[in-house]
């Protein structure tokens, strides 16, 4: 879009507030297909729009753009134009880098093929033949129905071809009203657990700090003995570790995203235990035979994640990490809006196969890093087939300074207690449900995530070598 298209979209609306919102929300697939290479999208085109209605001497009203849906459209416009050029499409992914134990996400979305819009086709036939099954909302309007209106019409992945619905995606305000959408956002939706007495009264005892020296001398004064008191100590040895990155100024300077994990965001693997997700594993398994006509397909490895929360028995939960402060980059915009909920479905549904009758009770929960910020999610299934996100309404910030460090350790604290303590009540719900013994197969009522049909890699063949051969012959 060039300057005068801007020019003639601020005299087309010259009775109406300008804002760089609105604009961007109008003209968002030209933005997309036009973001320059060398700079700042944001910034680019913030600065050209305040530059071109300044000309005409108009005020702007100040409101934040939907950034993160230009990101989406130009990772699509990336696929597509990649697509021509390789008939070889791209999917998201993850792979483990070999000199850290984070992970690299594929900042771009699978384009479909006609193999797999049969399938999507075919998912959504199957749980449409039971409409007694389905979400039905206050108006009538039957949430399914509305997530295969759009399934359909996709060219590229989407959550809903996995059944995963996300409230605060801007696609579905084209579906749904803003009153249904606060209905699906609502319905029994996850609580946020307040800080226990004993941890809420020692984190206001940094209330009235405004020097990192003052906030020391109060955890000098507040040990904790690690079995005594494993939560007041998890906090107290947070809030040295924290810290020690404003005494030596290096909250801003870490390069990696296995700095961020291993440096700033540490106290949140200190919660928890980690290992390696299995889930989606079986999500791209789920349709293996046993050998008989045709041999045995390979077992195809799970999605990687940086943090995975787990018991011996259940995967309740992952962590994705970007080393960028930023909630508008196309790595951050695919792991919140793709990559981890499918990863969160994935533990759902195996979860759920092991607990039919615990549809309702499982939720399984994740957070997304981008540099200092971290936006926490839950995925449940509270009515029909659909598997709900459900976000906190902001971004959480890593303190950076003495007087925001109280505030922001508290958020952070209540987060991640409340996400541990969260998973404990999932778990005993689990186990006070009785458990059926039976062998006869019964149907999972929520179907498995999307998978698309990627091309397997074959294993290179080892050519003979000549003594093989001979020694071949001879016998």
């Amino acid at each position: 879009m060039s300057t005068h298209e801007q020019e003639a979209y601020i005299l087309n609306h010259q009775t109406e507030p300008l804002s760089l919102a609105n604009f961007v929300a109008d003209n968002k697939e030209l933005i997309a297909s036009t973001i320059p290479n060398n700079r700042d999208f944001r910034e680019y085109w913030s600065l050209l729009f305040k530059t071109t209605a300044r000309k005409h001497g108009k005020s702007m009203i100040s409101c934040s753009p939907d950034w993160a849906s230009v990101c989406f459209l130009y990772v699509t416009n990336l696929n597509f134009s990649s697509h021509r050029e390789n008939t070889t499409p791209s999917r998201p992914s993850a792979t483990r880098s070999s000199d850290s134990n984070t992970t690299t996400t594929t900042t771009t979305s699978y384009l479909l093929k006609p193999d797999d819009k049969k399938k999507i086709e075919e998912m959504f036939g199957s749980i449409m033949r039971d409409k007694n099954k389905l979400w039905h909302l206050k108006t009538g309007t039957i949430v399914e129905e509305k997530m295969k209106q759009h399934g359909l019409k996709c060219n590229f992945e989407h959550p809903c071809h996995s059944l995963i619905f996300d409230p605060w995606d801007e696609t579905w305000s084209q579906y749904f009203t803003e009153d249904e959408l606060d209905e699906i956002i609502s319905y029994n939706k996850p609580n946020t657990l307040s800080l226990p007495l004993p941890l809420q009264e020692y984190i206001d005892k940094f209330i009235h700090t405004n020097t990192l020296d003052e906030i020391r001398d109060i955890l000098i004064k507040n040990p904790f003995h690690p079995l005594n008191d494993p939560e007041l100590h998890w906090m107290e040895t947070s809030i040295s570790k924290a810290l020690d990155l404003l005494y030596y100024d290096t909250v801003h300077k870490y390069q990696s995203e296995a700095d961020l994990m291993k440096r700033i965001w540490c106290f949140i693997d200190c919660a928890f235990d980690t290992g390696e997700v299995k889930s989606s594993s079986l999500r791209r398994n789920i349709n293996r035979i046993i050998p008989g006509i045709d041999s045995l397909q390979r077992k195809k490895t799970g999605s990687k994640v940086d943090l995975l929360f787990t018991t011996k028995i259940n995967e309740l939960g992952a962590a994705e990490a970007g080393k960028q402060t930023d909630t508008n980059t196309t790595k951050a915009t695919m792991e919140y809006g793709i990559k981890t909920p499918k990863v969160l479905k994935d533990m759902l549904y195996d979860a759920v196969e092991r607990n039919v009758s615990s549809l309702r009770d499982i939720r399984t929960f994740g957070f997304i890093i981008a540099g200092l910020e971290i936006l926490p999610m839950v995925m449940d299934c509270p009515r029909g087939t659909v598997c709900r996100i459900n976000r906190s309404s902001h971004w959480h910030c890593f303190p950076t300074t003495a007087r925001n460090f109280k505030n922001r350790m508290e958020a952070l604290f209540r987060m991640v207690y409340s996400t541990k303590t969260s998973m404990q009540i999932v778990l005993d719900k689990l186990d006070d449900k009785p458990m059926n013994v039976s062998f006869v197969k019964h149907s999972s009522p929520i179907p498995p995530s999307f998978t698309p049909s990627v091309e397997v890699s074959k294993k290179r063949k080892v050519p003979k070598t000549d003594s093989a051969e001979s020694s071949s012959s001879s016998t």
